[in-house]
């Protein structure tokens, strides 16, 4: 949620507590529910009497209010009139995670996320409403994260080769042990046992385990190697 939205609805919760205070004052003083002053303490105190008890309920009501128009606001959002949006809520499936994760960790930028390679997916015409994200988002657009990536074979010498030289592997994975229908993964070294270390932006299980090639080899459709520029 950036800054804008974070001070509109301040403003917005703001406006309806004062709204409610109009109403609400006069109709708790009319139920009777003041406080009592007692003739202990200091005179002006005596001022309060009459005061109600229960005025934070307005408070409690702005914010409820607010913050169920945020989430009706997001929803509608997320129900396709921001592709954008749509997209990102689903980063995690998608290659947009695959991508951060690889620049993320070879610029130590933590500040490319999957939100942001999403953004620059949409306005750069990698991302296609109704059809997805082409794979040259990849091999074209992760200049602007600072890393090139290449494609790789399906072949474990060129796997080993480029995690050896420092080059984590985005993979494009098929149905099996990561997903259901289609995911991203990020491989970014060997084990002493020669298994690969695989980063799962699904799955913190997963990525504390190696995995072996013949285990992953049968459910890769496509692989790129990436390296800083």
């Amino acid at each position: 949620m950036n800054v804008g939205w974070i001070l509109g609805s301040a403003v917005v919760s703001f406006a309806i507590a004062a709204i409610l205070g109009k109403w609400l004052v006069p109709f708790l003083q009319k139920l009777k529910y003041g406080q009592t002053i007692l003739d202990i303490g200091p005179k002006w105190h005596k001022g309060k009497q009459g005061t109600p008890t229960m005025g934070g309920l307005m408070f409690v009501a702005s914010t409820i209010v607010t913050s169920v128009a945020g989430v009706l606001l997001c929803s509608a959002f997320a129900s396709g009139e921001d592709p954008v949006f749509t997209q990102v809520t689903l980063s995690f499936n998608k290659v947009f995670a695959g991508l951060a994760m690889a620049a993320a960790y070879l610029t130590g930028d933590s500040t490319i996320t999957p939100y942001r390679v999403a953004r620059y997916a949409a306005e750069n015409g990698y991302y296609v409403p109704g059809q997805g994200t082409s794979w040259s988002l990849l091999s074209d657009g992760a200049g602007a994260f600072g890393i090139s990536c290449y494609q790789l074979s399906l072949d474990q010498t060129q796997i080993d080769a480029a995690l050896d030289a420092g080059q984590p592997v985005i993979c494009s994975m098929l149905p099996g042990d990561f997903t259901t229908e289609g995911h991203f993964i990020v491989l970014t070294g060997r084990a002493d046992n020669g298994e690969y270390e695989v980063h799962d932006p699904n799955s913190v299980e997963r990525s504390k385990k190696t995995w072996s090639y013949d285990r992953l080899s049968g459910q890769i459709a496509a692989l790129w190697a990436c390296s800083r520029v």
